[in-house]
């Protein structure tokens, strides 16, 4: 992909009034909120795309996504998508404290629970501001 990041895929995006009518499941079921799991039981809001960039950005520093895979076959929601009920794994020991904390905090159940996208921003900007420039040596691989 390359710097700076863009978003590339809006398939599943809708307007959040289309978002809150509806009735099944839509997304990419690894990275899906727990209310777009069970659309029924919750209202949709900007706090199904900050769980969803906790579970990417999990996934991108532990090298693993946050759950066990469900069976995308399964009827039950429960069994489709483990979100719904475990915890997420834990990150790996080396992982910056506060880049730990904001996804643990963007990976809570309760949409009311996480941060608002600019307090993401925000916590993660001073983690940022010190990597260092222009060498992709910087990176550690996990894989």
């Amino acid at each position: 992909m390359g710097s700076p990041a863009r978003l590339i895929d809006l398939s599943v995006a809708r307007p959040e009034v289309d978002a809150r009518r509806l009735a099944y499941p839509i997304g990419t079921d690894a990275y899906m909120s727990p209310e777009q799991c069970d659309p029924g039981a919750s209202v949709m809001s900007y706090a199904c795309d900050v769980w969803g960039l906790g579970a990417t950005l999990f996934h991108a520093v532990a090298g693993h996504k946050p759950f066990a895979t469900g069976d995308p076959e399964a009827d039950d929601v429960r069994v489709r998508f483990p979100q719904l009920t475990s915890a997420p794994a834990a990150l790996p020991d080396d992982v910056p404290t506060e880049v730990a904390r904001v996804i643990d905090a963007c990976l809570q159940v309760d949409p009311a629970a996480r941060p608002l996208p600019a307090e993401v921003a925000d916590a993660l900007q001073p983690v940022l501001e010190r990597l260092p420039r222009g060498s992709l040596a910087a990176f550690k691989i996990r894989g």
